[in-house]
């Protein structure tokens, strides 16, 4: 598979670090990418994907993220 024709979904609740992410692939050629902050919005996407032409091929996460959006994570202290 060409990088170039890789579909990427990036979960990760701080866009700062979500676009860092977005660039580093970009530099390797994947365009095809979508940011989701939690994992309602992954599920979504996955699901938005099912049956379509171009499905996810990699899934990039945080190691903590919220489960839906506003809800507001515990740091590991």
């Amino acid at each position: 598979m060409n990088l170039s024709e890789l579909r990427v979904v990036v979960v990760d609740d701080d866009i700062f670090k979500a676009m860092d992410i977005r660039k580093a692939l970009n530099f390797h050629g994947i365009t095809d990418i979508e940011l989701v902050s939690d994992q309602e919005k992954l599920w979504e996407e996955i699901y938005k994907s099912q049956g379509a032409e171009k499905r996810p091929g990699l899934i990039v996460t945080d190691v903590h993220y919220p489960l839906r959006a506003g809800e507001v994570l515990e740091r590991l202290k």
